[in-house]
């Protein structure tokens, strides 16, 4: 296969034989590996050390798919777009390898999908490097190498399944750009393991986690937002905060809008879940002044 590009809408269909990108650039709005009204037939797909760029996302039927990943990226630019790995013929465990999945879009939720049905029916992904630029959801057991999320996100874990870090686990949330994660399921915890070293989220909100394996785990001026276990929490300094909207027109995450005080000065990080928050009076400097939700994970516990 020579670099090439396809139209807005137009689908690579791997159904059947070998297919080598031969180290080039693709340009694709999606690729599908395997069909069902060939049985999903044996097939190899070669992607050498190509930079392969998806539109919309990636699909891969495990049954019958032989996948060399060399030292490939893709990258899935759509807001909202996914990789999504499942069986096709159910029975054995599957195993599927990438070397660098990067989801490059700042907007929306991305999924990364392994099928799970049970111990010994379900599709295990591993990848070297899988990156996120704005909200993710990570389904079935995974193994991952290095794990980046990104600032002002929510990033939810399929409940009672594990993702596997074999050499870090990046969240570095900021005071303007905290980070969510949870499981997908309230009350049900899901499950990182590190086998060793160390794991320091910041500015983190984690609700039904549970790290495990013996890496130490800690974050931050993160909040605890209950059910997690294996993991040091360190709440912001200073704890719960009433917080007053100054300043008029902003954006919910600009640190120049946010004060302890009435009409005071700004400065302050933007209200977490355990923060109260205020706009009276003092809060804007004229009429009709607007406040933006700019991100998609702004939280206060009251308002």
């Amino acid at each position: 296969m020579d670099a090439f590009s396809t139209g807005s809408y137009d689908f690579i269909n791997h159904w059947a034989g070998t297919l080598n990108t031969n180290n080039n650039t693709l340009n694709i709005y999606s690729l599908y590996s395997g069909n069902s009204s060939n049985n999903f037939a044996s097939r190899t797909l070669n992607l050498g050390s190509s930079t392969i760029n998806c539109i919309y996302g990636w699909s891969a039927y495990a049954a019958g798919l032989t996948l060399n990943a060399g030292s490939s990226i893709i990258n899935i630019t759509n807001s909202g777009g996914d990789v999504y790995n499942t069986f096709g013929i159910a029975g054995p465990t599957y195993q599927i390898s990438y070397n660098t999945i990067n989801f490059t879009s700042t907007t929306g939720t991305s999924t990364f999908y392994s099928y799970y049905s049970t111990s010994s029916n379900n599709v295990a992904t591993t990848v070297n490097n899988l990156s996120f630029s704005a909200g993710g959801e990570l389904d079935g057991d995974n193994t991952i190498g290095t794990l980046n999320l990104s600032p002002s996100a929510t990033y939810k874990f399929q409940a009672g399944r594990t993702q596997t870090i074999t050499t870090a686990l990046n969240a570095p949330g900021t005071c303007a750009g905290s980070i969510t994660m949870q499981s997908s399921t309230a009350g049900t915890q899901a499950t990182i393991y590190k086998a060793s070293g160390g794991v320091n989220l910041t500015y983190c909100s984690l609700k039904d986690m549970n790290f495990s394996g013996s890496a130490t785990y800690s974050a931050t001026n993160s909040n605890n937002l209950g059910n997690n276990s294996g993991i040091t929490i360190s709440p912001p300094a200073g704890g719960s905060s009433t917080l007053y909207w100054v300043g008029g027109s902003g954006n919910w995450n600009d640190l120049s809008h946010w004060s302890l005080s009435s009409g005071g000065s700004g400065g302050h990080c933007p209200p977490t879940f355990n923060d109260d928050v205020i706009f009276n009076v003092s809060s804007f400097t004229t009429t009709n002044q607007t406040v933006t939700i700019n991100i998609p994970n702004a939280n206060c516990r009251s308002m």
